[in-house]
Formats: C-alpha cells, structure tokens, sequence
C-alpha cells in the first residue's frame, strides 16, 4: 500500500488492529495503536472498541477499563458497542460489580443492553452461582 503511495487511514489501521488482535497478535495490535498518533492519526470509538474488545478476550480488563477511561479523556465517546463490549468482558470474568456500575453508567447515557449482553447475563443467572451482585442485577435489570 504504501509502495503504491496510498497512505492508510484510520478505517484501514482499525482494520489491521482488528485481524492482529483476533488471530492472537494483541503486542503488535497494541503497538499499532499505540503508534496511531505517530502517524498523525486518532483512533476512533471503533478503534477504541477493537482494542477494549482485544483486552477482554486476553482477560486483560484492566487495561480494557484503563482504555475505556482514556477514550473519554481524549474526546472520544463511547458509544453503546463500547459499553456492551466491556459489560460482557466483565462478566466473562465475574467482575460483576464492575458489570453493574457500567451498566447503570450505560443506561444514564441512553444506551441499552444489546442481545449478546443481555444473553450472557441470562446465561449466568441460569447457572448455579448464586454472587450477591449477579442477583442485584436480574433484579435492576431484568424485572
């Protein structure tokens, strides 16, 4: 691409960051986007969420919140995949208050639970644990 003199854009970027991270590269994804200002680019809340995304499946949710928080703090809202991606990588790691926090944060800001988020928390109250914060939420948002 850049031997033909065509000079990559965010879209593309997020897209290589994306394939990095799915086919188990999460360095070369995070230094990708680390490297994004670099090149005179800022990430986008697509970009942001493919990196959050990335850190939730690798059970690296520190790092997904600390994104998450930074997002903001460089002008870039999360939208409602944002906030369901990080949910959902909350409660894959039993971090149910966090879960919860998030999605009364979500909910302020107009977005709602989608299917797949939704799903994973039905699924959990189907299973035997029985987490105090786990209940308050069916409770908060499912009666």
């Amino acid at each position: 691409m850049l031997s033909a003199g065509l000079i990559p854009d965010i879209c593309i970027y997020s897209t290589l960051i994306n394939g990095l991270s799915k086919n188990g590269h999460l360095e070369k994804a995070r230094s990708l986007f680390d490297n994004l200002p670099l090149k005179g680019l800022r990430p986008n809340v697509k970009t942001y969420t493919m990196m959050i995304q990335a850190y939730c499946h690798d059970g690296l949710l520190n790092d997904a919140n600390e994104l998450f928080l930074k997002m903001e703090a460089n002008g870039c809202l999360p939208n409602d995949v944002t906030y369901n991606t990080l949910i959902r990588g909350f409660f894959h790691n039993k971090k149910y208050n966090e879960a919860g926090v998030l999605m009364d944060e979500m909910c302020a800001r107009g977005f709602s639970a989608d299917a797949s988020t939704a799903s994973v928390l039905l699924d959990l109250l189907k299973s035997q644990e029985q987490n105090p914060a786990l209940l308050a939420l069916r409770k908060k948002f499912l009666t």
